[in-house]
């Protein structure tokens, strides 16, 4: 038996979405596969702050989203609102450019655009479903460069639920509703994850990462308007990075320049904990890419740091939620072979990628070098937060 979930979806900022012509502005569209593989991504991301056995989360998500070896239990229907021809557009807002790199001249569906949103989910997930629906209402985000605050929604039930879920508010933030939330969806998860089919591992409810959410509380990061405040966030993002280059933009033109001389010494370039790869342009002309590597082909590391655009108590005011991911598994203590090489008394800290995958940077194809940072994660990101929005506790942690 199937329970009939009804939403309405809205997107609060502007989102770079794309169909079967992603090119051609009158065929922008939200796709039901699109939706169903940034709900899988979020789904099996809170999954991991509950538990490290990975066969269990891929078990637990095949079952709900599928698999190339079966159909997921739950069904996904889309339908536009109105005529999206009105919110189609392909100039970006100014001042924003500096989070929309790789944006320019792309088109986009405009603040407002609406669709109604079915899913059919087995009776026996609903509440699991719902749950994370809630928590996924202000995690979530769907398109191009979605981690810097673009393509961020809201969804807003319209089926009726039963009365835990229907009294929440679905279009204000409140990170005590939100812990709640998660709380309820842990433990209904945890039952999932220990009756599972063929599941004849024991499941310890030790997590693979945690997610902190950090809330800015500066004026300046409250707005009127979305995008007022993604263009207060591309300034004081872009602004950092460029008042903290340093030792990165220096370290990385001398190996373009003196390749021979840095053939077999670690890049020291900090930025890497803002995930990769990072394409890098110095107005000489030199430029050049860095990356990690599986073989001979480029492996992208997703940022950890995931900017959210939320409605505040108030219904038209906005504001930044800054999401953390943390995962023991992305990082070193530290790097011997780079300690070694460039200084005794320093340590140096990198990625830690599953064995097979080389630690690599490239400024043509022959050249291939560890990437280091002189400050562990931990260390970066405070900087960062510190510096940018004022803050250094998260309101809320998901797991850990």
């Amino acid at each position: 038996m199937y329970s009939k979930l009804e939403f309405e979806f809205e997107f609060i900022t502007p989102a770079f979405i794309g169909g079967a012509f992603n090119q051609e502005k009158e065929y922008l569209e939200l796709r039901p596969a699109s939706l169903i593989g940034s709900l899988r991504y979020w789904f099996r991301n809170l999954l991991g702050t509950i538990t490290d056995n990975v066969n269990a989360i891929y078990k637990l998500e095949e079952e709900l989203f599928g698999s190339q070896q079966k159909a997921g239990a739950v069904k996904v229907k889309v339908k536009p609102q109105g005529d999206l021809q009105n919110y189609i557009k392909n100039q970006l807002p100014s001042g924003v450019s500096y989070i929309a790199y790789g944006l320019q001249g792309r088109p986009y569906l405009d603040i407002g655009s609406k669709f109604q949103i079915t899913f059919l989910v087995p009776k026996k997930y609903k509440d699991l479903f719902v749950s994370f629906l809630y928590l996924y209402n202000f995690l979530g985000s769907l398109g191009g460069r979605s981690r810097r605050g673009w393509g961020n929604f809201i969804l807003k039930p319209i089926s009726e639920l039963k009365e835990d879920f229907k009294n929440l508010d679905w279009e204000v933030f409140s990170k005590e509703l939100l812990g709640e939330i998660y709380r309820g969806f842990t433990n209904k998860a945890k039952e999932f994850l220990e009756t599972l089919e063929e599941n004849e591992e024991t499941i310890n409810f030790n997590p693979l990462w945690k997610f902190e959410i950090f809330e800015p509380y500066k004026e300046e990061f409250k707005k009127e308007n979305s995008i007022f405040l993604l263009r207060t966030l591309s300034y004081s993002y872009g602004n950092y990075r460029r008042n903290h280059r340093n030792p990165d933009y220096g370290n990385f033109k001398n190996f373009l320049n003196y390749r021979d001389k840095y053939k077999h010494q670690c890049i020291v370039y900090n930025r890497i904990w803002f995930g990769l790869p990072i394409n890098v342009r110095y107005k000489t002309g030199e430029k050049g890419f860095i990356n990690l590597f599986l073989e001979e082909k480029p492996t992208r590391l997703a940022s950890p740091v995931i900017f959210r655009c939320v409605k505040g108590e108030v219904i038209n005011y906005f504001r930044p939620l800054i999401i953390i991911k943390k995962s023991d598994d992305l990082v070193i203590d530290k790097t011997e072979e780079c300690k070694n090489k460039n200084s005794q008394n320093l340590t140096f800290y990198g990625w830690n990628v599953p064995k097979g995958k080389v630690q690599g940077l490239t400024a043509d194809k022959n050249i291939k070098r560890p990437i280091v940072s002189k400050y562990p994660f931990e260390d970066y990101i405070k900087h960062f937060l510190q510096r940018v929005f004022q803050i250094e506790n998260p309101i809320l942690t998901l797991g850990g």
